[in-house]
């Protein structure tokens, strides 16, 4: 079995989510990181969500993605 490449994205906006090539740009990035290190990937997209704010709570996917990290489940990140 491969290790696993966690793939975090997220941009600022909705409008760059939905018009920019931010995202996908990410996306692809990462799976071409991934593919190169050798490892299998799964991508956390968290789309166009602020970052004006201190706590996690408009974040969902990242409060997954690092709850997966303090159980020992993520051992290979790209941000």
């Amino acid at each position: 079995m491969k290790p696993i490449l966690q793939i975090y994205t997220r941009v600022s906006t909705l409008v760059q989510a939905e018009k920019g090539t931010s995202l996908q740009t990410q996306k692809d990035l990462g799976k071409k990181k991934a593919h190169d290190l050798g490892f299998d990937f799964k991508i956390w997209d968290e789309g166009g969500k602020s970052s004006k704010h201190e706590d996690l709570a408009n974040r969902p996917e990242l409060t997954r993605l690092l709850l997966d990290v303090e159980d020992g489940r993520v051992q290979h990140l790209w941000v």
